[in-house]
C-alpha cells in the first residue's frame, strides 16, 4: 500500500465512510437483533398485554310509592363497581364513565323510558365530578335521586276497562373505561301503580 492510499483510507475512515468495525458495534447490532426477535416471538406467539376484562357491577333501582306535589315519584338509583381505592380513582380520573337508561319491562319488548329532566330525555351520563359520581375507597359508585313524572312511569296505564296495571321499571348502566371498553349491568326491577297525581 502506498502513501497515497494510506491517506484516501484515513480520510474515509474520518468522513465515516468505513466505520471502524469495533466490539461495542458488534455487541450493539447482536443486541438490536435479539430485541428484533423477542418482537418478532411476541407477535407470533402471542406474548400481547391481556385484553381488559368487563367488570363486576351491581345496580339497585327505588322508586317511592308515595307520589310528590304534581305526581312527581322519587327514583334513586345506586351503580356500584367494586375494586381497590387506588384503581377506583385511576379509572374516575381518566375518563370514565357511566350511562344509564330505563326500560318499561313487559312481555314482549321493553320501551325505553324518558324519565330524565321532567319526562324529556332518555339517556344521562355521568363523568367525573358530576353529582352522585365518585371514586371511593371500596370502588366507583354512582348515586343519583331525581324526581320523575308519574306520567312517564305509568307505563302499563290502565286499559279500556278502567283496569290500572302494574308497572315494571328497570335500568341499565354502561360503565366504559378511559380505553373505551365497557360494562353493562341490569338493575332490579321496580313495580307499583303510578300515574299521574
Amino acid at each position: 500500500m502506498n502513501s497515497n492510499q494510506s491517506t484516501i483510507r484515513a480520510d474515509r475512515q474520518i468522513a465515516g465512510r468505513e466505520p471502524r468495525v469495533t466490539a461495542a458495534r458488534i455487541a450493539k447490532r447482536i443486541g438490536i437483533a435479539v430485541v428484533g426477535l423477542v418482537m418478532a416471538l411476541g407477535v407470533t406467539v402471542g406474548l400481547s398485554a391481556a385484553p381488559a376484562q368487563a367488570k363486576t357491577m351491581f345496580a339497585t333501582l327505588d322508586i317511592d310509592r308515595n307520589p310528590q306535589p304534581g305526581g312527581m315519584y322519587l327514583v334513586s338509583m345506586d351503580v356500584w363497581l367494586p375494586m381497590n381505592e387506588y384503581d377506583a380513582h385511576g379509572y374516575y380520573n381518566n375518563g370514565a364513565r357511566i350511562q344509564a337508561r330505563f326500560w318499561a319491562d313487559d312481555s314482549l319488548f321493553d320501551p325505553v323510558l324518558a324519565l330524565f329532566a321532567n319526562g324529556t330525555t332518555a339517556t344521562r351520563t355521568w363523568f367525573a365530578n358530576n353529582p352522585g359520581y365518585t371514586a371511593e375507597s371500596d370502588g366507583i359508585h354512582l348515586r343519583f335521586q331525581f324526581l320523575a313524572p308519574g306520567r312517564v312511569l305509568d307505563e302499563d296505564p290502565a286499559g279500556w276497562l278502567g283496569t290500572n296495571y302494574q308497572d315494571e321499571i328497570y335500568f341499565t348502566a354502561i360503565f366504559t373505561d378511559g380505553d373505551g371498553v365497557g360494562s353493562l349491568v341490569q338493575s332490579n326491577v321496580a313495580t307499583g301503580y303510578f300515574c299521574c297525581g
